[in-house]
């Protein structure tokens, strides 16, 4: 069955392409093809003339939601989520690997370890010590947390056991928090914090951990037709629409900085399917490109619950699903007699975990492992985000999946 699974992410798929070394020698990750970003991971512009900005509006492509923390979901949430929560090391935007909790690593014979910041500090003010990353490892991947030792409170050892430990220190999953007293946002390492706005209109708030020292951001909810916001005054839009991009493109004003392919949508049905795959990516309104891997196998059995008739199923509301089961249908890909049903979110759930459909159109992680199905999976499309942003606000640092970390310009991540 197509499972859920909090520590899959577009980085836990990656590839070491070297060894761990010593503190700052640079390593490389294989970032997933075709994503095109500045050699130097930052989005050129003229700084605006003036004070530098107190603060930034985005108009998020889904919820800034606590309950997702610190596994982003959809782009605004990897922009929040991106300063305000740290992995031990993690990557920036052309594949090199780049401290982030932790100051150094190396390679040992049966183990990776991890030297932590000496200025290592939860939003509360709280040191960080390696106790509390493995603390923060047991409640999040407890398979990670079973492979760790500590050292003082400093060194973090991770055993091999045979296997990579980098995708998993990668994961946002394994980003380092702890719980916070009211149940709200879990509490970071980064140098911005989460909190709720005093407004119910709008999602969350980013503010700076000193003072100061970066613009607060505001993430407020989306429009049906992101072109409207375009031509409010929000700071930021986050879309996958082509034609608001494509609107965005004819003005001075916005600087458009594709994020990376990190969705991607299937086909699960009871035998692979070839299809037209650039026919779909016409299809759909979103920003999309073909998705060229090999698919994934059928690894069990399962009881038809359906006769007559075939369905292939989508959620509802999900208009890329809706669209791509129209294209499929209606280019004979599928056979005779297939019709298209959008299940609620109780009916979905079942489908996809139960394979009570004769076939679903699902999103996934892009680049993530094949995982058991009820149904060989075929690749149709991979989708992305985009953040149009004010010119003003240029330049920006890009982080390993594109997402601009608005209100730093440093060079290094």
């Amino acid at each position: 069955m197509l499972k859920k699974n909090k520590g899959q992410f577009l980085l836990a798929a990656l590839s070491v392409a070297g060894i761990f070394a010593c503190g700052r020698a640079v390593t490389r990750v294989a970032p997933p093809a075709p994503n095109h970003f500045p050699a130097n991971c930052l989005a050129a512009g003229t700084p605006a003339s003036g004070a530098p900005r107190d603060s930034i509006r985005v108009v998020a492509d889904g919820p800034v939601s606590s309950q997702d923390a610190p596994v982003p979901r959809s782009g605004a949430e990897r922009i929040a989520f991106g300063l305000a929560y740290e992995t031990l090391v993690k990557v920036d935007c052309q594949g090199n690997l780049m401290p982030g909790l932790a100051a150094s690593w190396r390679l040992g014979a049966d183990a990776v370890e991890f030297v932590l910041r000496k200025d290592a500090h939860f939003w509360d003010g709280a040191p960080v010590v390696a106790a509390d990353v493995k603390a923060s490892w047991r409640l999040a991947d407890s398979a990670l947390a079973e492979r760790t030792a500590i050292e003082g409170d400093t060194l973090v050892r991770i055993a091999t056991n045979g296997q990579d430990p980098l995708p998993s220190v990668l994961a946002p999953v394994a980003a380092i928090t702890k719980p916070a007293p009211d149940h709200g946002w879990p509490i970071g390492t980064g140098s911005r914090w989460l909190t709720n706005p005093v407004s119910g209109t709008d999602d969350a708030v980013l503010q700076p951990t000193t003072p100061g020292t970066a613009p607060r951001i505001t993430f407020g909810p989306g429009t049906d037709d992101a072109r409207d916001a375009l031509e409010s005054h929000a700071d930021v839009v986050i879309t996958r629409d082509r034609a608001a991009l494509a609107f965005a493109a004819t003005r001075r004003r916005f600087a458009i900085l594709p994020m990376a392919w990190t969705e991607e949508y299937v086909l699960i049905a009871p035998d692979p399917v070839a299809v037209d795959r650039d026919d779909l990516v016409a299809a759909v309104r979103v920003d999309a490109t073909a998705a060229d891997h090999g698919g994934c196998p059928r690894t069990g059995s399962r009881e038809a619950k359906l006769s007559g008739t075939h369905r292939v199923a989508y959620r509802r509301g999900d208009p890329t699903g809706e669209a791509l089961a129209a294209r499929l249908i209606g280019s004979g890909a599928l056979g005779h007699g297939v019709f298209a049903v959008p299940l609620s979110p109780v009916e979905w759930e079942r489908a996809v975990s139960q394979g009570s459909e004769w076939a679903v159109i699902a999103p996934r992680t892009a680049g993530a492992p094949c995982s058991p199905s009820w149904g060989a999976g075929t690749p149709l499309i991979a989708v992305r985000s985009s953040v149009v942003l004010d010119r003003s606000l240029l330049p920006v640092r890009l982080g390993g999946d594109g997402a601009p970390r608005l209100g730093d310009t440093r060079t290094a991540p």
